[in-house]
């Protein structure tokens, strides 16, 4: 955890080429189905130490790649005099460090994929913990063997005496992993590692470095093992947090805006826990989500925030700076967080990756089941007339084609769980899907219009994005067959609400179900609330004690690391 003195402002930096003289294209090739420079960027941006992540590069395929699926990682150009293979990599990183204004600078690569966040996490907090009388750290892998130099020396042995290996004085590899370094210190040293430097032990597993088509297959082995190791979602290890023992660790007290609806209804249990944490809560009244004017009376007031669905613009941010340092989501959405406008006012935003895809999928399936075999219009129809006894006429999913939109966390959960009713499976993604997944699963990946065109059930389980916004309106609609039902359980705006309840109310489509909307909570007045082929519910498809358990704590942890308040973290 970091302490409390000032935090520094920490930004990860990847510098990559577009052309690789050992291994062809590798930053951008794909590694077990997914372009190898995803890896390390994801795992980035799961840590919750680093401000920014900037990427460095010359790679047109990179920068595209990167706005279409990283919109908040910096992309610098790199320029002509610097992509020259010679170039050292210290001028490539001098030119980065003008340019990105931070008190510490962390450099990793895009050919470590193993590399974890845990890892990266941890090389942070060694340093910070001890800077500024350690002035760097470098990563290192640690041997115990025998060395000897090339005129057949002994290095680090007395071969007269054999020593067990484990007995021998151990060795250090600098294995170009992590550095974590200041720009004074690369500008006085024209290098990563400075004058009080700190070595940060790694293990050979995840120190894994491609610079050889050897180890770029030992890399593609060892991660398509893992991915059907785990055979689908892993399960979620639920965990709770406790205050040190120290007394004095909480002196300094915080207040936290409680805006999340779900946290809100779990304050009596919670209120205590945080409040032992040394926060004082903030408690607004919450209709679904707070408004910019909502945010604006209580402007200043807050150190941080558990939040939902809020709309935080640039002017609800700037409001609350420069007081406010986190807002931590509850949950995984944060389309309605600008993040620029954040990172300008030193505000750090965090949230739960995949933290609703079982439930969230097993909604979507829930739908699928429930047009099919018509059973909430049965029912209905005995409750209005206890006379009724009328057969209405159902299908199996065995004959149907299920179409996917964003096939991510949750899209990929939809897939598993349909992929034992369905007759076939297509999917639709800008980003290209691991081939082991594909290979699992049997999707076929195709194109926008031709999954519209075939599919039976549409289901939407895309970001909402300025792509994606409005991605189902009148044209695309009318490219539906009129048998088809439209599932949308990802965000409100990704569907033209309008332009749907004319397709619904035309039969150019056969149904909807909807648990996300473009205003929240649904009007009194929409045309939706009326139509007899339409499903709709309260943006609840995330429901699942489990689930909220998990995201209750993870969204606190994040609170809690962000402000720099110290815990214990346990098991349940």
């Amino acid at each position: 955890m970091a302490d409390s003195k000032k935090e520094l402002r920490i930004a990860a930096i990847v510098p990559m080429r577009h052309f690789s003289q050992r291994v062809a294209g590798k930053n951008y090739r794909l590694l077990a189905g997914k372009p190898l420079f995803h890896y390390i960027i994801e795992t980035l941006l799961s840590v919750p130490e680093i401000h920014e992540i900037v990427i460095d590069t010359d790679s047109p395929v990179i920068v595209e790649q990167s706005k279409q699926l990283f919109p908040t990682v910096r992309l610098l150009q790199r320029p002509a005099h610097l992509v020259a293979p010679e170039t050292p990599m210290n001028d490539v990183l001098l030119n980065i460090v003008s340019q990105v204004p931070a008190d510490l600078y962390l450099q990793t690569h895009s050919t470590n994929p193993l590399l974890p966040a845990s890892t990266i996490s941890a090389a942070i907090k060694q340093l910070t913990a001890v800077y500024p009388q350690r002035d760097s750290l470098f990563s290192v892998k640690r041997h115990q063997t025998r060395l000897w130099n090339q005129l057949v020396q002994p290095i680090n042995h007395n071969e007269k005496i054999l020593l067990q290996t484990q007995d021998l004085p151990p060795v250090y590899e600098e294995n170009s992993c992590i550095y974590i370094f200041s720009k004074q210190n690369l500008e006085t040293f024209h290098n990563r590692i400075g004058a009080r430097p700190l070595m940060f032990i790694m293990t050979n597993k995840e120190s894994v470095d491609i610079d050889t088509e050897w180890e770029w297959s030992i890399a593609d082995s060892m991660l398509r093992t893992r991915f059907a190791a785990i055979q689908g979602e892993k399960k979620k290890e639920l965990f709770k947090l406790t205050p040190v023992s120290d007394a004095g660790a909480y002196s300094k007290r915080h207040t936290v805006l409680i805006s999340a609806p779900y946290m809100i209804m779990n304050l009596t249990r919670f209120r205590p826990i945080l409040e032992s944490f040394g926060l004082d809560l903030l408690v607004p009244e919450v209709h679904e989500r707070l408004n910019e004017p909502d945010i604006f009376k209580i402007a200043g007031q807050f150190d941080g925030g558990i939040c939902g669905d809020d709309k935080w613009t640039p002017a609800a941010i700037k409001a609350c700076a420069p007081r406010l340092k986190c807002l931590s989501k509850w949950g995984t959405g944060i389309d309605s967080f600008d993040q620029q406008a954040a990172d300008a006012n030193g505000v750090k935003i965090t949230r739960t990756p995949d933290a609703f895809s079982v439930p969230v999928s097993e909604s979507c399936l829930g739908y699928m089941l429930a047009f099919a075999r018509k059973g909430p219009w049965m029912s209905r129809a005995m409750h209005d007339d206890v006379n009724e006894w009328k057969k209405i006429p159902g299908f199996t999913l065995s004959e149907c084609t299920i179409g996917v939109i964003g096939v991510g966390a949750v899209g990929k959960a939809v897939i598993r769980r349909a992929k034992p009713f369905a007759r076939r499976i297509v999917g639709y993604d800008i980003a290209k899907i691991d081939e082991a997944f594909i290979a699992e699963t049997g999707v076929e990946m195709t194109t926008l219009d031709r999954l519209l065109a075939e599919s039976d059930y549409v289901s939407v389980n895309c970001d909402l994005t300025p792509s994606s916004f409005h991605l189902i309106n009148q044209e695309t609609l009318s490219k539906m067959k009129k048998t088809a039902y439209l599932i949308n359980t990802a965000r409100g705006p990704i569907v033209d609400e309008p332009a749907l309840c004319e397709a619904l109310e035309k039969g150019i489509i056969a149904g909807a179900a909807l648990d996300v909307f473009e205003n929240e909570p649904l009007p009194a007045t929409s045309p939706l609330r009326r139509l007899d082929n339409a499903l709709i519910a309260s943006h609840n498809s995330n429901s699942s004690p489990l689930y909220w358990e998990y995201v209750h704590w993870n969204t606190i942890k994040n609170l809690l690391n962000v402000l720099g308040v110290p815990y214990n973290e346990e098991k349940q």
